[in-house]
């Protein structure tokens, strides 16, 4: 009881954020009204100065310390972000007073110092520091700490409680949890898939990209008022405005109209605005624009209000822009007035996306900028008449486009915010909201019809009798509503089809299978009421109100822990390979392609000739990789480290000769043993993951004779010769992501096979036949080479080779690579045959005279393995 009553009493004097912690005070809290007042503070080391002063920071706010000679040692050795714990007196900083800060009118004399857990000496950023993207996302923990973060992160909470408390408490809606596993929804975007184990091996769940019909089924439950923060999930990658999983304000209500729900969500908003932006709430009912109007006034469904400039049709004075094809109704030439903007300075950045839109759009568009510093805006009329014409000044701007009717509204859609963000229109802290009514219940995309919302929309009672003819579904309007903001659609909702026999038919119009729906079917038909609901992107919105109304704010800025574009966590290194157990346990079998006789190389070397054979994928998913004597003398392609291989189950790339392309290393330990005349050289701090389509950090080097070194994933700097790497702990091998591109052998032989789960690099054991095996390749659980035939193949394949030794052995000399074959004890060249031995098809014969145009070929097909954007070499598994 005397306990209780203690607690009791501190509950009185500790604000509830110290409540059950160690701290009396947080560092934002202390004011002149703690002076003399004995305190404890906890939090991370953000400044020092003197070894006299620090400034200790937590998640609200910071506040000076000043130490004694006694402590000042002490301090001098603690690294910046440890955890501190500071007791001590609270004083008046005097003349030292700083009115900028919330604590700076004081300081905490400090008394004692702990240090509760010392950060590392070498910190990879500091949380208020200038740094790269894929740094913060890399250490999301220490950007966490940040003033940033920490405003958005609270704000959000703040947000999605007034949110709840608006829906549950204020109108009585029902917070209802639905599963995140669950089938295939037709329509929308791709979903992820879970794998299925027993007894139900061989099935998938998939994701929901919303609880679309889980509501719809509430609806039909008696769950009239449902409300949920819910998770949902797009397999669609990662842009600025969306992420693959992403959190939304889903509502759904019985017996409502359209209006009703947007009123509701009108309300919503407006409830639960932060106070901390009241200057910014909108006022109610917010305007309402039809889909149709928008697209010609704007070009775009979802304008951003906040810039006053509409898209107009252009005088007749410039028909001469679309010259014969002004007959073609579809053609047009439109524009729109930037009033007072003739004088407006473009940014260069600016410019080139605007050549970047016009390679995305048909090329049947072409736009123009008139602004007066230009002297000639089109040849066949003056700027004088074009001005007069249109009601515009010298101080006016005209941005003019044409083409085709809809190539010329997304054109002119999308300068009109180009132009707004240069004349930072867009970036101005106002918010703008307001509704886009009417949509087309269809959109006709490559001669197919999709639903322009989602398969469940209802169409207005008046078109539903037109769902019967074919020629009129374009024309038909759904009860299909989005919410914009500031040019964001911030959400979406319709009423619903909630008759079974109308939903079976428009699923049947869009081609989906309704075997796949038949439960939704199956519960419209049991009594299903007339509903309708929202769906609002919690991120999209809580990234608005922290930018104030500047909508370019990427939405990973108010998600705690957010994938990269493609879809990747940097900090998890998330997604990763499974291994063999979880594949069995899910009866998931990822398998390599049967090769056959997949390729053959011949050992002599030439720097000027490389070779275009490639394995489509070469996967090593178990903790060995099985090798020969000098099996790997060339790789081109991506090396990636994986998981368990040990160092020397590595010991083939001992011998590696030339390494081009990517090489992605993680938490790995990777040595190229020194060759003669090379120095060592070390890159412990090479942490890239290279994407073969755009290597934004590209580490290309040669082992050897040094030929070429690009490497900006650290700034540190290397000698010019080296053939030492090092790194961190090997995981698994995976050789090749597009392909194992060359895999030959010089001075040992090696058989080089799939079987679906390992790469097995074998030494052919015959005595004085190893060159002559080397770097075959062929599939023995498939195709077992008959030993006749690989007599007379052998034969083929020496005196060819011998022949091409001859030719070369002169120019060999010359060559730059010289130091690598003088080393290997070889001035060769490489002859290479491709081996096709699939449905009996014969051997390709290499003939001497047929040589020249052979390597030709081979290193054109090189050049196009290497091409990222070449369909047949894409990489088959991607890393940044």
């Amino acid at each position: 009881m005397l306990r209780r009553g203690v607690a009791w009493s501190l509950h009185r004097f500790i604000s509830s954020v110290n409540l059950y912690t160690s701290r009396s005070h947080n560092c934002g809290e202390l004011t002149l009204e703690n002076i003399g007042q004995a305190v404890t503070v906890t939090g991370w080391l953000a400044f020092k100065r003197m070894d006299k002063f620090l400034v200790l920071r937590d998640a609200y706010g910071s506040v000076q310390a000043t130490l004694p000679k006694t402590l000042q040692t002490e301090l001098k050795d603690i690294p910046y972000e440890s955890v501190i714990r500071v007791n001590g007196v609270v004083a008046d900083r005097g003349k030292d007073r700083n009115n900028k800060t919330a604590t700076g009118m004081i300081e905490i004399v400090v008394e004692k110092l702990t240090v509760l857990n010392r950060a590392a000496v070498e910190m990879p950023m500091l949380p208020e520091a200038r740094t790269t993207e894929r740094t913060k996302m890399k250490y999301r923990y220490i950007d966490l700490r940040s003033s940033r973060m920490q405003r958005a992160l609270r704000l959000r909470s703040q947000l999605v409680h007034d949110v709840r408390r608006f829906f549950v408490e204020e109108r009585q809606f029902v917070d209802v949890e639905t599963p995140t596993l669950f089938r295939r929804t037709p329509g929308g975007a791709a979903e992820f898939i879970v794998p299925a184990s027993q007894p139900n091996l061989g099935s998938v769940y998939s994701l929901p990209q919303s609880p679309q019909q889980f509501k719809q089924l509430l609806m039909v439950g008696a769950i009239d008022r449902y409300f949920q923060i819910a998770r949902c999930y797009r397999d669609e990658g990662s842009k600025g405005d969306r992420q693959p999983e992403f959190t939304q304000i889903d509502v759904e209500m019985s017996f409502t109209s359209q209006e009703g729900v947007m009123s509701l969500i009108e309300d919503m908003v407006v409830s639960s605005w932060p106070k901390s932006l009241e200057n910014l709430k909108p006022t109610g009912p917010f305007p309402r624009l039809r889909y149709e109007d928008a697209m010609r006034w704007y070009g775009t469904d979802k304008p951003d209000m906040r810039i006053p400039w509409r898209i107009q049709e252009a005088h007749p004075i410039l028909n001469n822009l679309a010259s014969d094809k002004i007959v073609d109704s579809k053609w047009v030439v439109r524009l729109f007035k930037c009033e007072g903007l003739g004088n407006l300075s473009v940014p260069g950045s600016l410019r080139k996306e605007w050549k970047r839109l016009l390679s995305l759009n048909s090329r049947e568009t072409n736009f123009a900028v008139c602004s007066p510093q230009k002297k000639h805006w089109f040849n066949f009329v003056t700027n004088r008449e074009v001005s007069r014409a249109h009601d515009a000044t010298d101080e006016d701007l005209l941005v003019v486009a044409w083409g085709s009717c809809k190539s010329v509204q997304w054109t002119l859609g999308q300068l009109r915010n180009f132009l707004a963000e240069a004349a930072n229109l867009r970036s101005r802290k106002e918010i703008v909201a307001h509704w886009v009514i009417d949509f087309p219940l269809f959109t006709v995309e490559d001669n197919e019809l999709t639903s322009t919302h989602h398969p469940f929309t209802a169409p207005v009672e008046k078109d539903e009798v037109d769902l019967k003819s074919t020629r009129k579904l374009p024309e038909i309007i759904g009860q299909h509503y989005d919410l914009v903001m500031n040019g964001v659609e911030m959400g979406g909702g319709s009423i619903r089809i909630h008759d079974a026999d109308l939903q079976a038919h428009v699923l049947e119009i869009l081609k989906e299978p309704t075997a796949e729906m038949t439960h939704l079917l199956n519960a419209l038909s049991h009594g299903a009421p007339p509903h309708g609901g929202f769906a609002m992107g919690l991120d999209r919105y809580v990234s608005l109100l922290c930018a104030e109304g500047d909508p370019s704010l990427p939405v990973r800025e108010v998600i705690a822990f957010p994938k990269t574009k493609d879809g990747k966590d940097l900090m998890s290194d998330a997604p990763t390979i499974p291994n063999d157990e979880q594949l069995e346990r899910f009866g998931v079998l990822i398998e390599a392609p049967s090769a056959n006789v997949m390729w053959l190389l011949l050992v002599a070397f030439s720097p000027s000739f490389s070779t275009g054979y490639e394995f489509k994928k070469v996967v090593c998913k178990s903790a060995q990789v099985f090798s020969g004597p000098n099996t790997c003398s060339f790789i081109d392609g991506d090396l990636i480290i994986g998981e368990n291989v040990k160092e020397e189950d590595l010991r083939w790339l001992m011998d590696l000769r030339v390494l081009t392309g990517a090489l992605i290393i993680k938490n790995t330990q990777l040595k190229f043993f020194a060759l003669p005349r090379l120095n060592t050289i070390y890159m412990n701090q090479l942490k890239a993951a290279v994407s073969v389509s755009n290597a934004p950090n590209l580490v290309s080097f040669y082992i050897g004779k040094l030929r070429k070194l690009q490497y900006d994933v650290s700034q540190d700097k290397f000698p010019k010769d080296f053939a030492k790497i090092e790194v961190n702990k090997c995981p698994k091998l995976i050789i090749g992501t597009t392909a194992l591109r060359r895999f030959i052998d010089v001075a040992g032989a090696s058989h080089v096979f799939l079987d679906g789960t390992r790469v097995h690099v074998d030494p052919y054991e015959k005595e004085g036949e190893n060159q002559l095996f080397a770097g075959l390749a062929f599939d023995l659980e498939n195709d077992l080479l008959p030993a006749a035939f690989a007599t007379v193949f052998l034969i083929i394949v020496f005196f060819v080779y011998f022949v091409s030794h001859h030719i070369e052995q002169n120019s060999i000399q010359k060559s730059e690579n010289e130091a690598i074959n003088v080393y290997f004890g070889m001035r060769d060249s490489i002859i290479a045959a491709e081996l096709n031995l699939s449905s009996g098809s014969p051997m390709t014969k290499l003939a001497p005279k047929a040589r020249t145009k052979n390597s030709t070929n081979q290193k054109t097909r090189s050049k196009k393995s290497n091409n990222p954007t070449n369909p047949e070499t894409r990489p088959l598994v991607q890393a940044n």
